[in-house]
């Protein structure tokens, strides 16, 4: 069910108290960019302080993190994020946000983060021999990061809907290897990795499309009639159990219409 209801005054109101919060929030996570600059000399955690490329770029990572880490808590507090910890994840390119490096995100700003109880780990990361399969690291925003912030949770979805701002069309690609657990039993090893492409009419076409849709979703708000209890009971559901995840796929061979499929 999608409820929307607005008047003029009430949509000015609204408007300018987005407005006001989306700058308090910047002005936040500036705050907390430079609590953990200040956190990681006083701990010596850096032979020298940072150059001030270095200080930019971990601004811009802790911005990404932070965005990320509360739009998950604002679906689940409990289920958390999934975070790459492979640094091929964050070779620069379409699929990472300018200024975000491995070094500075994974190596600087998250450790700092869960040092400081901004962050748990909710999952590490592990790869079973037995069937060749690994699970990724899942973190997730304490309550302390949200009460840093200060902010409002019933304005929170509308203003980070969008805050993922990488390639909504991604090219991945999975190699699949034969070999042996340590039991002897044959298994096949599997590898994803992230592939760059050039942009031509269809990859325009679909990104369009992918825009139309993202930009109908961030203007509408979708109501779920569920109880508390029910809902940290979906959001489990899906983090543990790949089958009912819903994916965006690109259907082969037609006008690369975009649909939903369950795994």
């Amino acid at each position: 069910m999608t409820n929307w209801t607005c008047n003029n005054s009430g949509g000015h109101e609204a408007l300018v108290s987005m407005n006001v919060m989306e700058d308090k929030i910047e002005q936040r996570i500036h705050d907390l960019a430079e609590h953990l600059l200040q956190l990681e000399q006083d701990a010596k955690l850096m032979k020298q302080r940072r150059a001030k490329s270095s200080v930019t770029k971990f601004h811009l990572s802790t911005a990404w993190l932070c965005k990320r880490l509360l739009a998950s808590y604002v679906a689940s507090a409990d289920s958390g994020m999934r975070i790459s910890k492979d640094k091929n994840r964050y070779a620069s390119g379409r699929y990472v946000p300018e200024g975000v490096t491995y070094d500075i995100t994974i190596g600087g700003v998250l450790p700092l983060m869960e040092i400081d109880g901004f962050v748990r780990e909710v999952r590490s990361f592990g790869f079973d021999h037995a069937t060749g399969k690994g699970s990724q690291t899942r973190i997730a925003a304490t309550r302390k990061l949200v009460d840093w912030f200060a902010a409002d949770p019933a304005l929170l979805p509308k203003l980070l809907v969008g805050c993922e701002d990488t390639d909504p069309v991604v090219v991945q690609i999975t190699s699949k290897r034969k070999g042996k657990n340590k039991k002897g039993k044959e298994v096949t090893f599997k590898t994803k990795k992230l592939k760059p492409y050039t942009d031509n009419d269809n990859t325009n076409q679909m990104r369009d499309n992918l825009d139309i849709i993202n930009g109908c979703l961030k203007r509408h708000w979708s109501d779920l009639y569920l109880s508390d209890a029910h809902w940290k009971e979906l959001q489990r559901s899906l983090v543990s159990n790949k089958k009912k995840r819903l994916r965006t796929h690109t259907a082969p061979k037609t006008d690369h219409q975009t649909y939903l499929q369950q795994h």
